[in-house]
């Protein structure tokens, strides 16, 4: 599947609890992507200090997300999951700094297995984020991986410091 496809199927579903977290992600499956279900952070492009990738992991505990160290394109953020193992759905929040200026806007999803580092990465989907302070959900055609990178491509402004990202989570719906 090119990333075209993928950007054509990748839908908003799932409504929304109060503290902005998709209610159905929340009630129907686990994050792949929390550390107490085995995913860690293995690279990352830049981050700074206090807002780091390992913020991303859903039981890490920090609520600043993680934000780059300066607005170049693209930045990437690499997770380990526990296993090979399918998905086909990403919750994002893009409200990882104050100035929504800086909220992550565009990113392309990809996956590997077993070995990333010899370029065997199949982009699953590209998703573009609006503007809101609220998880975000993605639906896309299954993929199955054990490395999952996270391409930043650009923040909601051109005039941005840096790029953040509120939190991220995965699943298999």
């Amino acid at each position: 599947m090119n990333w075209r496809h993928a950007l054509a199927t990748a839908v908003l579903v799932a409504g929304l609890c109060s503290d902005g977290r998709a209610a159905f992600a929340q009630a129907t499956a686990t994050n792949m992507l929390a550390g107490a279900a085995g995913a860690d952070i293995v690279q990352r492009s830049t981050e700074r200090p206090g807002q780091t990738a390992a913020n991303l992991l859903d039981d890490h505990g920090a609520a600043t997300g993680w934000a780059s160290a300066e607005a170049v394109f693209p930045q990437t953020i690499m997770f380990r999951l526990a296993k090979n193992q399918p998905f086909n759905q990403v919750v994002i929040n893009p409200a990882g700094d104050p100035d929504p200026r800086n909220w992550l806007k565009i990113l392309v999803i990809s996956t590997a297995d077993p070995f990333p580092h010899m370029g065997g990465w199949t982009v699953v989907t590209q998703v573009e984020l609006a503007p809101v302070a609220k998880s975000q959900v993605f639906s896309f055609e299954e993929a199955r991986g054990r490395y999952l990178r996270l391409e930043i491509r650009s923040a909601q402004s051109v005039d941005a410091t840096w790029v953040s990202i509120g939190s991220v989570e995965l699943f298999q719906r």
